[in-house]
């Protein structure tokens, strides 16, 4: 159910303060776990992203299952009612008709002058997309991120995708399919984050960090 807010409402003021300062203060015990989280995968690498995960997600996950292999991807998705697979289908199109025309390239030329200017347009190397399947699965931030990276020219795109049951949610990996993610892992949380910040024995480093 959608909550319908009114400036007009004698509410209306205390409401707004209270969004617009949410996340400006962070209590200092979770400030203080997060911290320790990035230093421990900065340090340890999977061994430290396996035992956040076991922690937070109830799930031990092997240092060879950390990556959802191309075979659970595709079983994962068959998962997914054809009704949903549809929708995302034309979501992913739309998404990747509307960013074509975003594209950018390189150029340059001569002024009056005789100067030459111009511009140059480098995709970053690799790019970790942040994909939440916690409290719920966003298929669209897979296709929201994903897709404007492939058209812009990133040449290797990394998912991190947290799996508290044990198994990827079904309509993140229909999303994949429609995508071309590169690779995906299934960890979530600032562990997650920091492995793609710092880079660990099985996920690389990224340039950037997007979702």
């Amino acid at each position: 159910m959608v909550k319908l807010i009114r400036s007009t409402d004698p509410g209306f003021p205390a409401f707004l303060r209270k969004i617009s300062t949410r996340g400006e203060i962070v209590p200092a015990e979770i400030e203080e776990t997060v911290r320790q989280i990035i230093q421990d995968v900065r340090s340890r690498g999977d061994a430290a992203l396996i035992d956040w995960t076991q922690r937070y997600d109830s799930i031990r996950i092997l240092p060879e299952k950390l990556e959802i292999q191309r075979e659970e991807i595709t079983y994962s998705a068959s998962l997914l009612a054809q009704k949903d697979r549809e929708t995302i289908a034309d979501a992913a199109a739309r998404i990747r008709a509307y960013h074509g025309h975003q594209s950018l390239d390189s150029f340059t030329f001569l002024d009056e002058h005789s100067n030459r200017l111009g511009q140059i347009v480098r995709p970053l190397a690799r790019v970790g997309v942040y994909v939440p399947g916690g409290r719920a699965p966003y298929p669209s931030t897979l296709l929201m991120n994903v897709i404007p990276a492939r058209i812009a020219g990133v040449r290797a795109i990394i998912a991190v995708h947290p799996t508290p049951g044990g198994s990827p949610s079904p309509a993140v990996m229909t999303a994949a399919n429609h995508t071309g993610v590169d690779r995906i892992f299934r960890v979530g949380g600032a562990q997650a984050v920091a492995a793609l910040a710092f880079g660990t024995e099985t996920i690389p480093k990224v340039d950037k960090i997007v979702g």
